[in-house]
């Protein structure tokens, strides 16, 4: 295995016509992945992260900065030199060949001996319980079976690194569901650096050790899931980990109080005074008993909402989405929309006014820049 440093990597494509501007793909992107890590790369469509996968696989070129493998730049090596698997989205299987030919490919392409090509084939058949599918063709698989093999094409040659492009986004939820427990053990079993790019947030917070979020070609946070979804860096962050994702409510922070057209809530008394943001995670939204039915967040005179029956804010409960063991509330709040995440048992009906009380420790500010103020 090893250790990949990607640093302040850019990729620019070039003009569509002539005298045309390049278009910026990669700006100055620098990321340090440890030998064994798990590294998720997420961020919208069209926010370079495919790219930045193919530049470290040696598909694409960067067009400056440098990538290094333990240490040794690799830039000018071809693919097939830098002893990196790739696991695709579309499979690549060749669907004349059985599943023992499949993998044994790129073993057979290296001159491995026939020996050890059916070592490693039965060795990797087994660690990813496809043994009863050697023999089968492509075509006679599910779509989870084809993943599996196309993750066993890449886990057979033994490589330094493992590169996966969104391999699971043609299976359906419940497929995608078992086959990140799988992916999971796999990483458990074999140790493996691996690099993996997804537009799936679940996957991510769920598989990485680490994730990177790319926007327009730049790195806006890195850090472990719970970094990221309990301390965004930025508003963009915030909003695009989690699901459903947070409530964000614009006002002004004054006098130790941000405050909205409909909601008022103590803040750090560090937060500058001015235009602010104001972020709640929907599971940090509580339905309360208001007790006198004022739940206006003014019980304690300051809008913290600690006083007995008061609230940060009231709605109208529009929408129930029920899970299961707990429930989506969509309320109106003033204007604006807000979701919060209850138990089932203890959800209001639709139509309902209920008065909300914020967690305390648990909200987010950002400044009129988008930034992380508290």
């Amino acid at each position: 295995m090893a250790s990949v440093s990607i640093r302040h990597l850019g990729k620019d494509a070039p003009p569509r016509r002539r005298g045309g501007e390049t278009t910026r793909i990669l700006g100055d992107v620098s990321i340090e992945v440890a030998d064994g890590e798990f590294l998720v790369l997420v961020g919208p469509s069209g926010c370079g992260k495919t790219t930045l996968l193919r530049c470290i696989a040696g598909l694409e070129a960067p067009t400056r900065g440098d990538l290094l493998l333990d240490g040794a730049r690799v830039n000018d090596l071809a693919p097939g030199a830098r002893d990196i698997a790739m696991v695709f989205q579309s499979y690549a299987l060749y669907p004349h060949l059985t599943v023992r030919e499949n993998l044994a490919f790129g073993l057979r392409m290296r001159k491995t001996s026939e020996s050890e090509i059916a070592r490693r084939t039965d060795e990797t058949a087994g660690l990813l319980q496809i043994g009863e599918l050697l023999e089968r063709r492509p075509g006679e698989l599910s779509g989870g079976q084809r993943q599996r093999v196309a993750m066993g094409r890449a886990v057979v040659r033994h490589p330094r690194v493992f590169l996966f492009d969104e391999p699971l986004s043609n299976l359906d939820a419940s497929l995608r569901g078992q086959m990140r427990v799988e992916l999971k053990r796999l990483h458990a079993r074999l140790g493996a650096t691996m690099i993996y790019v997804t537009h799936d947030q679940t996957e991510a917070m769920t598989l990485a050790d680490r994730i990177a979020v790319l926007r327009k070609g730049a790195l806006e946070q890195i850090g472990t899931p719970r970094d990221l979804y309990d301390r965004p860096a930025n508003l963009f962050v915030a909003r695009f980990i989690g699901t459903p994702e947070m409530n964000v409510m614009e006002g002004r922070v004054e006098g130790g109080v941000f405050a909205s057209e409909s909601v008022r809530v103590a803040v750090p008394a560090a937060v500058p005074e001015g235009a602010a943001t104001l972020g709640v995670r929907p599971e940090d939204v509580s339905v309360i008993d208001d007790g006198d039915g004022d739940g206006n967040g003014n019980g304690d005179g300051n809008g913290n909402g600690n006083g007995s029956g008061s609230g940060n804010a009231r709605g109208v409960v529009e929408v129930i989405e029920n899970l299961g063991w707990d429930s989506l509330l969509h309320l109106r709040v003033g204007t604006s929309s807000l979701v919060a995440r209850i138990e089932t048992a203890r959800a209001p009906r639709g139509g309902d006014e209920v008065a909300l009380r914020f967690a305390e420790g648990r909200l987010h500010l950002f400044g009129s820049d988008g930034q992380r103020r508290a």
